[in-house]
This record gives structure tokens, sequence and C-alpha cells, in this order.
């Protein structure tokens, strides 16, 4: 069975663009979920989340654990793997990392 930690806070970088969450009253939990050994995934919601102009994508990602701890990971992949055609609001979009 997957193991998950609940987030604090998620940063992902792509250069210029970012894609931040941070836990806050009002938005449900947002999970690190432990799916193999050393790949994890993590599923956001549209609406979670403050996006830049590219979402998906390979990146580098900090999270911050709640009660503490910092796990930094590449995005390797992302479910869709780009935005789709003419979108310019957030998506859901799962983000597939390597801790």
């Amino acid at each position: 069975m997957p193991s998950q930690q609940e987030i604090q806070s998620l940063f992902v970088s792509r250069g210029s663009d970012h894609l931040i969450y941070r836990k806050s009253e009002g938005r449900p939990p947002l999970y690190l979920v432990r799916s193999s050994e050393g790949i994890y995934t993590v599923s956001l919601k549209s609406g979670q989340y403050g996006f830049g102009a590219d979402e998906t994508g390979p990146g580098e990602a900090t999270i911050d654990i709640v009660g503490g701890g910092i796990h930094d990971a590449q995005v390797v992949s992302t479910v869709p793997e780009s935005l789709p055609e003419g979108s310019t609001a957030a998506i859901d979009i799962v983000l597939i990392l390597k801790g």
C-alpha cells in the first residue's frame, strides 16, 4: 500500500515558470504519495495552487511536509504531459516525482 504525507507547501520551478501550493484554510489537504522506491506522486486540483505560464513538464520541486521535513525532488513527468490547447487557467494535474 502506498504511503502518504500531508504537504504544507509545494514549489515547482521550471526556469521562469513556477507552480506553488501553500496549505491554507478552505483548501483540501494535499499529499505526497510514495508509490514505489524513489517515485512519488502529487495530485493537484485546479484552484488549489498558484500557476505560471506552464504547469506541465519536468522541473525542480521543493516539498515542505506538515510536521516538519523537506523533500527535494525532480518532476520527471506530469499527467497531462502538456497544457490543453488554448488553456489559460489552472488545470487538474498529477506530478510524478523522483526523490
